[in-house]
């Protein structure tokens, strides 16, 4: 080790000097003990404050308790005119079946297109995000497609007729070597 540190350069030698100090001393106490280094999956310590609450000081647990929870309603109203609509979206989505999700989803987008003014836009939300779910599946399938068909092709994966038949003088001639 002093051999390589002879040969690099004085910065160099500081930095590794400094930082094989810090190792050394990193997990001792002033009185020269190791302390344990935790490791993640140890019990917790049962005298921290932290395993019991009511130890902590009563301010700091009313401050705690004292925040407003968001609560979410049982039945959410996603939109007024097309709530039913989107569940059937959702229930579609759901199921894995994009394609008829994405058609009752133009379906609605359309007949909101066609209303005079403004467009909802939790309408245009869904239809957007489930044209791009529709095609990044339909992306997906194709990709999947395509190696299944790569992966039988291969020449890492040869059949056993294809090793029988395979050509043996295939590739760059043999070298000829010449003697001196």
């Amino acid at each position: 080790m002093s051999v390589f540190l002879v040969k690099c350069q004085t910065g160099l030698y500081v930095i590794i000097t400094c930082l094989l100090w810090v190792l050394n001393t990193s997990c001792k106490t002033s009185s020269g003990q190791v302390n344990e280094v935790p490791v993640a999956g140890n019990t917790p310590d049962p005298t921290s404050p932290l395993t019991h609450p009511e130890s902590l000081p009563q301010e700091a647990t009313s401050a705690i308790e004292d925040k407003p929870r968001l609560k979410v309603p049982d039945k959410v109203i996603y939109s007024e005119k097309y709530d039913a609509e989107f569940r059937k979206i959702f229930e579609l989505a759901n199921a894995g079946r994009w394609e008829e999700a994405e058609i009752f989803a133009t379906e609605v987008y359309d007949r909101e297109n066609a209303t005079p003014g403004l467009l909802d836009t939790n309408v245009e939300r869904v239809y957007r995000w489930v044209s791009k779910q529709s095609q990044i599946i339909r992306q997906q399938a194709l990709e999947d497609k395509i190696r299944e068909i790569d992966s039988k092709n291969s020449v890492f994966s040869p059949t056993v007729n294809s090793l029988i038949t395979e050509q043996t003088d295939r590739g760059l001639p043999p070298r000829k070597w010449q003697a001196k």
